[in-house]
């Protein structure tokens, strides 16, 4: 995975990337972490076809999708 950051930000929605994420082993201990912390999220966990899900917002609005791992 390559990222260079290019001339001016622009949030990701509707971009050749819309997001990025990952699958988290701790996922409720850091959604409780980022919540403490003021994170904004731009969908608050919930169920997704069943995986546990949400998206925060990263730097200039780009989304960063967060999945608990390990979850069918």
């Amino acid at each position: 995975l390559i990222i260079d950051k290019g001339d001016s930000p622009t949030p990701s929605t509707g971009h050749t990337i819309d997001h990025i994420g990952w699958n988290m082993e701790d996922f409720d201990d850091l959604v409780t972490a980022l919540k403490k912390e003021g994170t904004e999220f731009a969908l608050e966990p919930r169920p997704a076809n069943h995986p546990m899900m949400a998206y925060i917002l990263g730097p200039d609005g780009a989304k960063i999708e967060i999945v608990r791992a390990g979850a069918h």
